[in-house]
């Protein structure tokens, strides 16, 4: 994530008012991304939907659209250097901080010969 990295959800009962709210919001953004002269990388743009077992079970949908491109949707995303899937369940985060944690201390265990 950037500092010029934002965030738009929307919450709704069904898949259809999610995506009629996103899509609005979504135009709204690149009005004013055109307005100020900026440019919005599209393919960068994904869409998650959370919820629990169940009301991911039917595997909802969303049509979210950007100047024509369809934004496509993950299971899982990266915000604010956690990663966060569909199931809002830390075990993805979780394990990749203990992956860095193992380099960290592999890093610092040869280099302990030289700090003692």
């Amino acid at each position: 994530m950037n500092a010029d990295d934002s965030t738009i959800y929307a919450s709704a009962t069904t898949a259809n008012e999610v995506t009629e709210t996103l899509n609005k919001e979504l135009q709204s953004v690149l009005e004013w991304v055109a307005s100020n002269k900026l440019v919005l990388n599209i393919s960068k743009t994904k869409s998650i939907v959370f919820g629990t077992n169940h009301s991911l079970s039917s595997r909802p949908q969303l049509n979210l659209v950007m100047n024509g491109v369809a934004v496509e949707q993950v299971e899982e995303t990266e915000l604010l250097g956690s990663t966060l899937d569909c199931k809002l369940s830390w075990s993805k985060h979780i394990d990749s901080m203990v992956v860095k944690m193992g380099r960290s201390l592999s890093v610092i265990k040869k280099c302990s010969a030289f700090l003692t």
